[in-house]
């Protein structure tokens, strides 16, 4: 699997992480979502999250 990684901006700590659309559709991923990576020993971890616009 190929994911393209970049930083959202100069100043900016996050990183913006794109994955391939299968892979997205098995983890039932939308276009824009938000995903928690954890990463443990030689795993990573993703979470998908709800983000609620206010």
């Amino acid at each position: 699997m190929i994911v393209k990684i970049w930083a959202q901006g100069s100043k900016s700590k996050s990183l913006c992480i794109t994955f391939p659309k299968k892979f997205c559709e098995k983890l039932g991923l939308e276009k824009g979502s938000y995903v928690m990576v954890i990463l443990e020993d030689d795993k990573m971890i993703l979470k998908p999250l709800k983000i609620n616009d206010q």
